[in-house]
């Protein structure tokens, strides 16, 4: 190391040292944090697909990462990245009238997301909303306690009242929509209807196959609700206002 860089390293630890920060363990946090980075993620996922992929689908991999989510995306904490700002950085490609690429882009992009997850470096909305939730639960054991009884649930009319109070007439909206309404645009989507009725906890109809099929088909489940999360972030977002009045309209 050069003899002014050293020098110029030490006096900016000694004011590190003099404002209370430990310079030592500030690199640290900061090697972590860009450890935790998109990009970095995904390299690293890449590494691990270069044995398993063809060259030229390796290689276009690289090039989608590397040319069209990095700039947008790639020093970001993907711990941060939330559903519409991969959105952003998908209608960038979508313009210039590629949706195929755009299209292959988001999937490099979900897997990534996914060996982020799977690696302990992300956590899929669900995770962060009951962290959120686990905050205003009062440390009752319920995840929905009682308004007034922290050792009861929730009662079943609590959803009820509550769209009630927001000024939804009982003919216009209930606790029993949102299931519908996701059933619909799940369908909507595409999903297979067996996955739906798991996820929604109906009864199989046909007596025989339910004595005998008892799967619960639980990764593809996972990946409809992981899809059904980033939608509704895009939702919430304004990103999808068109398709909503659509189906509610409907």
């Amino acid at each position: 190391m050069p003899l002014k860089l050293a020098r110029d390293r030490r006096e900016e630890a000694r004011q590190q040292l003099a404002a209370g920060i430990d310079p030592g363990a500030k690199r640290k946090a900061e090697k972590v944090a860009q450890g935790d980075t998109f990009e970095a993620i995904a390299r690293e996922w890449l590494a691990l697909q270069e044995p398993k992929l063809a060259p030229a689908t390796f290689a276009k991999a690289v090039w989608t990462l590397e040319t069209l989510i990095f700039p947008g995306l790639g020093k970001r904490p993907i711990a941060k990245i939330s559903a519409p700002d991969l959105l952003t950085v998908l209608r960038k490609i979508e313009v210039r009238g590629t949706y195929e690429t755009a299209h292959r882009a988001k999937q490099r992009c979900g897997q990534v997301f996914r060996y982020a997850i799977a690696t302990g470096r992300a956590v899929r909305q669900a995770v962060e909303l009951l962290r959120e939730l686990q905050v205003l639960s009062r440390r009752s054991s319920y995840l929905f306690s009682a308004l007034g009884n922290a050792r009861r649930p929730m009662s079943e009319n609590t959803v009820n009242a509550a769209l009630r109070r927001l000024g939804y007439a009982q003919d216009e909206m209930t606790g029993q929509g949102f299931r519908s309404m996701a059933s619909t645009l799940l369908n909507e989507q595409g999903w297979h209807p067996d996955l739906i009725e798991l996820q929604l906890a109906h009864a199989e109809r046909n007596k025989v196959r339910a004595a005998y099929n008892r799967a619960q088909r639980l990764v593809e489940r996972r990946r409809m609700m992981q899809a059904w999360a980033d939608y509704l972030d895009q939702l919430q977002a304004g990103k999808i206002a068109t398709e909503l009045t659509r189906v509610e309209a409907a």
